[in-house]
């Protein structure tokens, strides 16, 4: 999870649940749990699901060990949260499988510039970016960006590797500002049905993987959806 704000630092969210996930697979053309599990500050492994977060910009509620609270800083920190599935987790290769998540928390300040960013990464190598707004200072659409090829930014010319993603991603890209370095230099693509509202908590996001089809989806909803 990546957060962004006009002046670099403020105090942008306490999560009080953090994460719940649900992995349904489809069988006899309905989806049935394959399995679940809640995840937040004093439970952040469970079940081949694991949160981390940066020191730099997330600490443990001093109030709260259930709650993680995000202050950003720097522009330059790679994540603040994140959210790491093992094998249990992946896509079936020969049917539609869906990967929900809902991340429940606060924003504080809603006066303050207050913006959510997400990475999905497969892999470390393929991506997706979204971006979505939870203050009430502006009307901004949400935003999508994905990177599904290897392209200049995210391969090593010296060896011919494909950099991963969460190195790519780090503060040590040529671009610091989170919001170029997400969308390999503002090339988002505007949610054009999107009314550029504030997100409301809690927050879903959910991707469909359809290898019938050779098709994905990703989906938003928040609590004024």
């Amino acid at each position: 999870f990546f957060r962004r704000s006009a002046n670099n630092a403020m105090d942008v969210s306490m999560f009080a649940v953090l994460l719940h996930l649900l992995f349904l697979v489809s069988r006899c053309s309905q989806y049935q749990i394959q399995q679940q599990t809640s995840l937040n500050a004093a439970v952040p492994v469970n079940k081949g699901a694991t949160v981390s977060f940066n020191p730099a910009s997330t600490s443990i509620s001093t109030s709260d060990p259930f709650t993680y609270r995000v202050n950003i800083h720097a522009q330059s920190l790679g994540y603040d949260l994140k959210l790491s599935l093992n094998d249990s987790w992946s896509f079936p290769s020969n049917m539609s499988s869906i990967l929900s998540f809902t991340v429940d928390g606060s924003t504080p300040n809603t006066h303050n510039d207050t913006d959510l960013f997400l990475v999905f990464a497969v892999a470390d190598e393929q991506y997706l970016s979204f971006y979505t707004h939870l203050d009430d200072t502006s009307n901004i659409q949400s935003r999508i960006y994905y990177q599904f090829a290897n392209d200049v930014d995210a391969a090593d010319n010296v060896t011919g590797t494909t950099v991963p993603v969460s190195e790519w991603l780090a503060g040590d890209n040529r671009m610091m500002d989170r919001w170029d370095r997400l969308s390999n230099g503002d090339e988002w693509i505007v949610l054009e049905q999107d009314s550029g509202a504030a997100a409301m908590w809690p927050l879903r996001f959910e991707v469909l993987n359809d290898p019938v089809s050779d098709r994905a989806w990703f989906k938003f909803y928040d609590n004024a959806a």
